[in-house]
């Protein structure tokens, strides 16, 4: 494989799959020549493997044979100094706005679609951070009654979907009108329609929060089974992160499937070869287990709970064993951060118990969107 020694340009990555990352970039020639290009650059961790390599030459000779205006043509396969084995293609008939088959404008208008739809998933991920824990307690308090032969002290339907919401304060169902995300709390100014009693602004952050992060992640990843993965990842991680806040509990019906999804999705290597999202489920499980035990047979108490173990586990699931210290690192650094302020501004006392799944949520979105480039920071410092 030579070495490539043109020069180039990177603008910004248009998305990631389990074997590298493809960045839309210039090739500079002299005379002012400029031409746009996507490059696809390995993995750091798949430096050298031959087999990765094998793949790329394979999918290189593939993608040579098809001719698509929207299929770019490949220009070759080469070396990047200091990087290996990158799989470059010129751009097709059009220019690079066709990559992948979406163009960047219709790829903007389905990031600005799936806003309203991202406010209406946070609209609803309120109802789950709500009831779940609340639907928890119930089955919980009906098991023990009837372990006791007592009377079952909940016997009416709760879930997520009935009773209607209502006013904590006054018992006045909401409307569809006053239910609209972030509009309807404007509106109303942040109080009850009937009885004026205040609602938390909790509820439109919580929506705003959901339709950035799903606008954002369908520019990054597309609309394609990678980008719709994400928008499931997204969305888990932002149910458990106010769950967690609330009553520092990760449920098993949020922790579980969010770990069987991410194998599901990588079953063909969406993110992370399968091979490397099994050791990163069971790596992560494992890493945190350790810990918890060190930390009480050091101290005889409890440093986290065992949803921290299946969390972890989760995102080494989507994301890879290889992404896991990258992962434990930032929730180190967020966790150090917010604890230190909540110590200092919100005089929260020390020994007051911080949950650590919203940290871990935290750094497994900024992983999936920036893992590659933060890995390779802590990989250059380590140098």
């Amino acid at each position: 494989m030579s070495v490539d020694r043109r020069r180039y340009k990177v603008r910004h990555a248009v998305g990631r799959g389990a074997f590298g990352t493809v960045y839309r970039a210039q090739l500079l020639g002299e005379d002012g020549f400029e031409k746009d290009v996507a490059i696809k650059l390995l993995h750091a961790n798949l430096e050298g493997q031959e087999e990765v390599a094998q793949r790329l030459r394979d999918e290189a000779r593939l993608l040579g044979l098809l001719r698509h205006r929207s299929i770019l043509q490949v220009d070759g396969l080469t070396a990047l100094l200091p990087r290996l084995a990158p799989l470059f293609a010129g751009d097709a008939a059009s220019p690079l706005t066709h990559f992948l088959g979406l163009p960047a404008k219709l790829l903007l208008g389905m990031a600005l679609m799936v806003n309203p739809l991202g406010l209406l998933i946070g609209s609803f991920l309120n109802v789950v951070i709500h009831r779940v824990p609340k639907m928890m307690q119930r089955e919980s308090d009906n098991y023990v009654a009837h372990e006791s032969g007592k009377e079952l002290p909940h016997t009416d339907r709760y879930n997520l979907m009935v009773p209607r919401s209502a006013c904590p304060h006054c018992g006045h169902q909401i409307t569809a009108l006053e239910n609209i995300p972030v509009i309807s709390w404007l509106a109303l100014r942040g109080k009850c329609s009937k009885c004026k009693a205040p609602i938390s602004a909790r509820y439109p952050a919580i929506e705003l929060l959901t339709g950035v992060l799903s606008a954002l992640l369908v520019w990054t990843f597309g609309s394609g089974v990678a980008g719709m993965a994400t928008l499931l990842f997204a969305w888990l991680l932002v149910a458990m992160t106010f769950i967690d806040v609330d009553t520092q509990l990760l449920p098993d019906d949020l922790t579980f499937p969010l770990l069987w999804a991410g194998l599901l999705f990588n079953l063909n290597g969406t993110f992370v070869p399968l091979r490397d999202a099994v050791i990163g489920a069971a790596a992560g499980y494992l890493v945190l287990w350790a810990v918890y035990w060190l930390f009480k047979l050091v101290t005889g108490k409890e440093g986290m709970g065992y949803g921290d173990f299946k969390l972890l586990a989760a995102l080494g699931a989507w994301l890879g064993w290889a992404m896991l210290p990258t992962i434990i690192l930032l929730s180190s650094v967020v966790g150090a951060i917010v604890g230190i302020s909540l110590i200092v501004f919100a005089r929260r006392g020390r020994d007051k118990p911080i949950p650590f799944g919203p940290y871990l949520a935290a750094a497994g979105m900024i992983a999936l969107l920036y893992g590659q480039q933060i890995s390779g920071i802590f990989q250059g410092v380590i140098a």
